[in-house]
C-alpha cells in the first residue's frame, strides 16, 4: 500500500498553485470527469454567494478538472485546456481514501482523495464527492489497476452519508498513515 507523504497535505487551499505541477506534489482540489459526468457539478447561474466564500473567484467559475475516459485520464487546467495526458494501462494504482475537513469549526465533513501512480511520479487529488469512486472503479479494473482502498470507501452507501460512515471510525483508519487528524479546506 502506498503511503502518502505527509507534505501532500501541505499547500490544500493554495489556489494559485501551477496544477501541472501542483498535482504531482500536493493534493489539489479538482473536478472529476467520469465517462462526462462530472462532480461536483457547479450551479450555472451567478455564482455571487459561492464567491463569498471563495479564496479566488476564478476557481468557483471554471476550477481545474481531471477527466476519465476508457483509456485515458486528462488533466484540464482551470482555463479547460489539457496539460497532462496519461494512459490507463500505464497507471500502477490507484489509491482512494477519505480526509476529514471543515469550513466552520466544528461542522466536519469528508472529502475523497486519490492518488494516481505512474511509474515514479503521483498525482494527488481531492474532491468533495465520493461518487466518482463507484464509476472509476470497473474502468481501472478492466485495465488491470490496483486498487487501494484503505478507508473501505467500497461500502459508503452514498455520498450523503459520508459524515455517518466516516465519522465514528475515521480517527482508527488514519493510525500509521500521514493523513491529518482534520484539515481546513475550502472546496470549489
Amino acid at each position: 500500500m502506498y503511503e502518502i507523504p505527509s507534505s501532500a497535505f501541505e499547500s490544500i487551499n493554495d489556489y494559485g498553485n501551477d496544477k501541472e505541477k501542483a498535482v504531482l506534489h500536493v493534493f489539489t482540489p479538482m473536478r472529476i470527469s467520469v465517462d462526462g459526468k462530472i462532480f461536483p457539478q457547479l450551479p450555472k447561474k451567478d455564482h455571487g454567494a459561492l464567491k463569498k466564500f471563495s479564496k479566488k473567484a476564478a476557481v468557483i467559475n471554471n476550477p481545474a478538472l481531471i477527466e476519465f475516459t476508457n483509456d485515458e485520464i486528462k488533466i484540464h487546467d482551470e482555463q479547460g485546456n489539457v496539460i497532462r495526458t496519461e494512459k490507463i494501462d500505464m497507471v500502477d494504482f490507484v489509491q482512494f481514501g477519505a480526509l476529514r475537513t471543515f469550513m466552520v469549526f466544528p461542522a466536519y465533513t469528508f472529502a475523497m482523495t486519490m492518488v494516481i501512480g505512474v511509474h515514479d511520479q503521483h498525482y494527488y487529488v481531492v474532491n468533495p464527492n465520493f461518487t466518482p469512486f463507484q464509476l472509476l472503479t470497473p474502468i481501472l479494473k478492466q485495465h488491470s489497476v490496483t486498487i487501494e482502498d484503505p478507508f473501505d470507501i467500497a461500502k459508503l452507501p452514498s455520498n450523503e452519508q459520508r459524515e455517518d460512515y466516516f465519522g465514528n471510525s475515521y480517527e482508527q483508519k488514519i493510525k500509521g498513515t500521514n493523513y491529518p487528524l482534520s484539515l481546513e479546506w475550502w472546496p470549489f
